[in-house]
C-alpha cells in the first residue's frame, strides 16, 4: 500500500534547504493575501478501536501551509479533507507529500475537521 520512492541525496538536500527557509507561526491569518503552498502528510487511519474519527474512507493528515513571500508556515493536524473553491495546482513533492499550490489570493481559510478554502 505505501510504496516509498527512493530519493537522491541531491533531492534530500533540496528538501532540507527549502523547509529551512520558513519560520513557524502560531496563528493562521483569517484572510490570506499571498501565494500559499499546502503540504499534506498522511498521519493515521480514521477508523479507531473506539469509533470513527472523520470520513470512513479517509486518512487523517497533517497539513502545513507555507506562505510566500513572508516565508512563514502554519501546521495543523488531524484533518480529513480539504475543500478548495479557488484555482489551484496539485503536485507530489520530493518528500512524498501532496502539494496544493494556491495562487488565487486573497482567500479565506476555515479550519474545521475538514479545511475550507474560498474567496472572501
Amino acid at each position: 500500500m505505501n510504496k516509498m520512492i527512493e530519493i537522491t541525496n541531491k533531492s534530500k538536500k533540496l528538501i532540507r534547504n527549502t523547509f529551512s527557509l520558513y519560520k513557524e507561526i502560531d496563528k493562521i491569518p483569517l484572510i490570506i493575501t499571498e501565494k500559499t503552498i499546502i503540504h499534506i502528510y498522511p498521519s493515521e487511519d480514521t477508523d479507531k478501536k473506539d469509533g470513527l474519527i472523520g470520513y470512513w474512507d479517509s486518512l487523517l493528515f497533517t497539513c502545513k501551509f507555507y506562505f510566500m513571500p513572508s516565508m512563514t508556515f502554519y501546521e495543523i493536524k488531524n484533518r480529513d479533507g480539504i475543500n478548495i473553491d479557488i484555482s489551484s495546482k496539485i503536485q507530489v513533492f520530493k518528500d512524498e507529500s501532496t502539494v496544493i499550490i494556491l495562487n488565487d489570493y486573497p482567500f479565506n481559510i476555515n479550519l474545521g475537521q475538514a479545511i475550507f478554502i474560498y474567496k472572501p
